[in-house]
């Protein structure tokens, strides 16, 4: 574990003990579950702050295009 340390932050990487061989079909159907929950999750929030009115944060808004738009990508490549 001490290896997946760097200044204090945890990187959830396998060991490689525990093997990182490719996802079985189960592994990636509820990867692929979970990757739309957070798109459908994003989509809405990021609806919500559209509609907070003036006060919007434009930086915090392209954030979650960004987020939407990577996990996007991600899945596409589950499917593929």
């Amino acid at each position: 574990m001490a290896r997946n340390r760097r200044a204090g932050l945890r990187f959830n990487r396998p060991d490689r003990r525990q093997g990182g061989g490719p996802l079985r079909f189960e592994q990636s159907q509820a990867l692929r579950e979970h990757v739309l929950r957070e798109i459908m999750q994003l989509q809405s929030e990021l609806e919500r702050l559209k509609a907070a009115g003036p006060a919007i944060d434009l930086g915090l808004i392209k954030s979650y295009e960004e987020m939407i738009r990577s996990r996007r990508a991600f899945y596409q490549e589950l499917d593929a």
